[in-house]
């Protein structure tokens, strides 16, 4: 269910006698991101959306409808000076090899200067290209093809996207029910 956390422990307690005893001191109640590291897993008030956003063909500048989007980015990185974003840039496939590895690298730049505009310290992001090697549509891409996409569909393709690549979350404990 939304919200909630599964975690399915297995251990043995072999009792010799009767006796009381508290389940969360014999288990560990640590929980950890795909099985790794300790860190516990955010609470709903320490995570925040980071959603794509999208740019114009052959375009780097950062539209309005993506302002938006950093400016809720730029406010929960000021809050949370301990996250550091991965800014990942993409084209769609129309244009050379070399041209959209271009591109994606300049709408890479253009996102954290924007970012960087609004106080955003540069320590908080990490930047990567990739031109058109992360497509998410099956567009045709080699030359012999017919473009058979819509311009939504390349749209989809010219983004930048973003993932927390680290956080230092506090350990707010567990409340068992």
């Amino acid at each position: 269910k939304d919200g909630f956390v599964t975690k399915t422990i297995s251990f043995n307690q072999i009792v010799d006698k009767p006796t009381i005893f508290k389940i969360n001191e014999l288990i560990d109640m640590t929980l950890t991101p795909n099985g790794k590291g300790s860190e516990t897993i955010p609470s709903e008030a320490d995570m925040f959306a980071l959603n794509p956003i999208y740019f114009d063909l052959n375009k780097f500048n950062i539209r309005d409808d993506a302002q938006k989007e950093l400016n809720n980015m730029v406010e929960n990185l000021k809050i949370r000076k301990n996250i550091v974003v991965e800014i990942v840039a993409h084209t769609d496939c129309r244009g050379s090899i070399t041209y959209n590895m271009l591109l994606s690298k300049r709408r890479a730049i253009a996102t954290a200067n924007y970012l960087k505009s609004k106080g955003v310290s540069e320590k908080q992001f990490r930047i990567k290209y990739v031109g058109e090697n992360q497509l998410t549509t099956n567009c045709p891409c080699d030359v012999k093809s017919t473009d058979t996409c819509s311009e939504e569909d390349h749209q989809k393709n010219r983004r930048a996207s973003f993932t927390v690549i680290k956080a230092q979350v506090s350990n707010k404990g567990i409340i068992n029910h």
